[in-house]
């Protein structure tokens, strides 16, 4: 069953304070908590195709890795637009506002479709996620929709995907992955492409048929 993406603020679900930074210790047990609140922050939808696969490689990590320990599990994926501030053209009645509503309008649509299909693909992996769509820009970063969205509902774990912007790319753009280790109060798994690689190579090694010696 595919959900429709909520706009709701969760409870909080009692925790330690004291939690680890990396979430290892919940993941492993080690907090003595068995069941957890695990919060996926999906990437933007920019790049549609190369987004898609990389957040379906994402959720199949943490289907493998974390969700099993998991009562309750979201997907919040925050979405952003560019508004137009003049026309390039004749205005041909329409108002900016308008033109500019209509803008907003199908890029939610888009990252509500984009939302819905990996939480279709969380139910193929057996898991029922909420899904939760956050308006970023033009007010706010992704970033920083995400991280305030955590202070509410505090989750925790959150599992954030990197695809490695580099040294260059983190100077002048920051990371999302980097912000939320360094700002989010829950404990934060990121899972890169190195992790993605290792979960590929095990499934590969496990399908293979076994050598007869």
């Amino acid at each position: 069953r595919v959900c429709t993406p909520k706009t709701e603020t969760h409870h909080r679900v009692k925790k330690s304070r004291d939690r680890p930074d990396n979430g290892e210790d919940i993941l492993h047990g080690g907090s003595g908590r068995v069941r957890i609140q695990v919060c996926i922050a999906i990437p933007s939808n920019e790049g549609m195709r190369s987004s898609l696969k990389f957040s379906k490689q994402v959720l199949r990590w943490s289907a493998a890795n974390i969700l099993k320990k998991a009562d309750k599990i979201t997907l919040v994926h925050a979405y952003g637009y560019s508004p137009m501030t003049f026309f390039p053209g004749p205005k041909e009645g329409k108002s900016l506002g308008t033109v500019n509503e209509v803008i907003k309008k199908e890029a939610t649509k888009a990252a509500t479709e984009y939302l819905q299909r990996l939480g279709k693909l969380c139910n193929q992996l057996g898991y029922e996620p909420e899904l939760k769509l956050l308006l970023a820009r033009p007010m706010i970063s992704e970033k920083q929709a995400i991280l305030a969205y955590t202070e509410k509902s505090k989750p925790d774990v959150l599992v954030v995907g990197s695809r490695g912007m580099g040294a260059f790319g983190r100077m002048f753009l920051g990371s999302t992955s980097d912000y939320l280790v360094h700002n989010c109060k829950s404990a934060v798994m990121v899972v890169r492409d190195k992790d993605i690689e290792t979960l590929d190579n095990t499934n590969k090694e496990a399908s293979a048929p076994a050598s007869i010696s």
